[in-house]
């Protein structure tokens, strides 16, 4: 469980650490991160941190296997979530924050 996150310097520490916790995970099929805020989105206008730092660890290193992702309210970049579905061939399901944008982006896949 983690508190919503609104600096980058805040990302990056918090990708580095799940990286961390999953780093001795060879067959992860299932991610979930959970917030402690049930929805942060009334108390976060504007622009979101983008956790492409941890999707691009978890093509490289879980892409074979993953097959839930479930990041909460963790905001994904449309080229993250790009690189997310063309890689992780193996994925049911995905919950993730995303751009308003992100579905005419992955057409492109």
């Amino acid at each position: 469980m983690h508190q919503d996150i609104q600096f980058k310097q805040e990302a990056n520490e918090f990708d580095k650490w799940i990286r961390r916790a999953i780093g001795g995970s060879p067959n992860l099929e299932i991610l979930r991160l959970e917030s402690s805020d049930e929805d942060p989105s009334p108390n976060m206008p504007g622009a979101r941190v983008a956790h492409d730092a941890l999707v691009e660890h978890l093509i490289q290193k879980h892409a074979e296997r993953l097959r839930i992702l479930d990041f909460g309210c963790v905001f994904v970049s449309n080229q993250g979530l790009r690189s997310l579905f063309s890689s992780c061939k193996m994925l049911e399901e995905v919950h993730l924050w995303v751009g308003v944008d992100a579905m005419v982006s992955i057409n492109s896949i």
